[in-house]
């Protein structure tokens, strides 16, 4: 049987738990579509052991804490204040309640920051990591051509080379040519070619070690897969 949602929680049934994310504070289990999370970020999260995910309700409670706790000493400050009198000894064990009371606040708005601190930090972890793994998937049906020549004929004779490459390798494989970058006259231009599909890209790769046998010119031009800052890096 499916898994039976209402608007905040899902409730564990066979395969769709799968698809479910639970919170760290309340334990309640969520749909990823219904609380706005994507396949692939579902995934990524799954691969961390230390990540901890928190639903909007116990995120808000965890924030107000801190608030919470200022407005807690501000109102106790407020009342001690208010029982002062001119006997010594009162005043004097007043102030030391008071101290230990401020000192006890600190010690928990200290532990609350460092908690949301690490909170924040794991979710920059997780959010570089997916927007890695979202750029590494736009790029997969890529090729980028180097040292080929530059011309005003540039996508025509892309494709004439892809073409001759494979005879699995047809024009409408051939989604997008630009070059990349502002011209410039000292260097060439890399070329990004954007295909139909990665097995497209994947005959390309294979065939591309042709290049050096069709012309002098092509000699010196080489593919690459269209890889990423970090994966240059």
């Amino acid at each position: 049987m499916a898994s039976k949602c209402t608007k905040t929680k899902c409730v564990k049934s066979g395969k769709d738990n799968l698809q479910c994310i639970q919170c760290y504070q309340c334990e309640n289990k969520f749909h990823i579509k219904y609380v706005g999370l994507r396949d692939e970020a579902f995934e990524v999260t799954r691969g961390f052991d230390s990540f901890k995910w928190f639903c909007d309700i116990c995120l808000k409670k965890l924030c107000n804490v801190k608030t919470l706790s200022k407005i807690m000493l501000n109102s106790n400050s407020a009342k001690l204040d208010s029982l002062d009198r001119p006997d010594s000894k009162l005043s004097a064990e007043i102030s030391t309640f008071k101290s230990d009371l401020k000192s006890s606040f600190a010690t928990v708005g200290q532990e609350v920051k460092k908690n949301i601190e690490c909170v924040n930090l794991e979710v920059k972890t997780v959010k570089k990591k997916l927007t890695e793994s979202i750029d590494i998937k736009d790029r997969e049906r890529n090729i980028i051509i180097f040292h080929l020549q530059e011309g005003e004929d540039d996508k025509i004779r892309v494709k004439n080379i892809l073409l001759k490459l494979s005879d699995d390798i047809k024009d409408s494989h051939i989604k997008y040519v630009t070059r990349l970058g502002k011209k410039n006259e000292s260097s060439t231009r890399p070329i990004l070619i954007v295909l139909d599909s990665l097995m497209s890209k994947e005959t390309v790769m294979k065939n591309a070690h042709k290049l050096k046998l069709m012309s002098v010119e092509l000699s010196k031009v080489w593919i690459s897969n269209d890889l990423t800052p970090e994966q240059r890096s």
